[in-house]
């Protein structure tokens, strides 16, 4: 690897949470400092359904300049418990389902979830996705 003559003075990392919650016409998404990356004990605001968490890490160099970035930890979206998963397989037959069974048949999703806050389906990758169990979240009542 090619030296560059660019000399690091400190890397700053800090463990976030990138919180979704749904917007007029897009999800608004934010991150806060959480101090576990253990999914179940981060704080629920009020109106987020999923968090990934991320690490924030900031390289400044001998000069002062800063680089940032920002990285999953583990590649996974944690959704509120009162999230609910439907399988293609699963959703009936009938008129009221078409609309839905033809959209996921044709983006090729084999399951969506419905997230608490919100009546609208996102994909769901059970090897990404997952719905933390209802005894351990931890609900935030103020926000």
């Amino acid at each position: 690897m090619k030296n560059t003559g660019i000399k690091i003075a400190e890397i700053k990392r800090e463990l976030k949470a990138r919180f979704y919650a749904a917007g007029a016409i897009v999800a608004e998404i934010w991150t806060k400092p959480i101090k576990t990356d253990n999914p179940t004990k981060i704080e629920w605001p009020k109106d987020a359904y999923a968090f990934e968490i991320v690490e924030e890490v900031t390289v400044v160099t001998d000069d002062g300049v800063e680089c940032r970035g920002t990285r999953l930890i583990d590649g996974k979206k944690y959704y509120h418990p009162d999230s609910q998963v439907m399988r293609l397989k699963d959703i009936p037959d009938r008129p009221k389902y078409h609309f839905l069974r033809f959209t996921m048949e044709n983006a090729g999703w084999d399951a969506i979830v419905f997230p608490r806050c919100g009546d609208f389906p996102l994909p769901f990758d059970p090897e990404r996705d997952v719905i933390l169990p209802k005894e351990e979240h931890n609900e935030k009542s103020e926000d």
